[in-house]
């Protein structure tokens, strides 16, 4: 996947597959507004097909009054639709990853290219794991499955199959 001004692309090596997806699509917008009747502020996250609109009657959060609310764009908030990562699925494209494998079920094993799969194989072969002075790692965010002992020959024969992929 790559980012081209305020595009995302991603394109197959081997065939004809081409996707693109505008950064417009990935930026959070919001109905804001204050309730006549709580007196609150309402802050609610609107739909694709609601952001054509300057403003919109919302349902207040707080007390199910409709308030009148303006649209407001926040570009600085880049989101994905659906953070998938744990699955091993690109959270733009909702594709999975091409180095996925999968250790047993609701166990994924991906790595995003070859250098991510190289500090896979090296966090899995070390026998001394040490943590860095502000006590996380890389590796902190890995799930559990991958950093037990008793899984390591199992981990690491599913990485060096990923490995013959490249």
């Amino acid at each position: 996947m790559k980012r081209m001004d305020n595009t995302y692309i991603v394109q197959c090596e081997s065939c004809t597959f081409r996707n693109t997806k505008d950064m417009h699509y990935l930026v959070k917008t919001f109905a804001q507004g204050q309730c006549n009747a709580c007196q609150r502020h309402v802050n609610i996250p609107l739909e694709e097909k609601e952001r054509q609109y300057r403003k919109l009657n919302k349902e207040c959060p707080y007390c199910t009054k409709l308030v009148q609310c303006h649209i407001k764009i926040n570009p600085t908030q880049v989101y994905y639709p659906k953070v998938s990562n744990a699955q091993g699925t690109d959270p733009v494209f909702l594709l999975d990853y091409y180095l996925l494998t999968s250790l047993g079920p609701n166990q994924p094993i991906w790595a995003l290219n070859a250098s991510h799969l190289e500090y896979l194989i090296d966090y899995v072969t070390d026998k001394l794991r040490t943590k860095n002075f502000t006590g996380k790692t890389a590796s902190h965010a890995l799930p559990g499955y991958i950093k037990l002992a008793k899984n390591r020959e199992a981990v690491l024969r599913k990485l060096k199959q990923l490995e013959k992929k490249l």
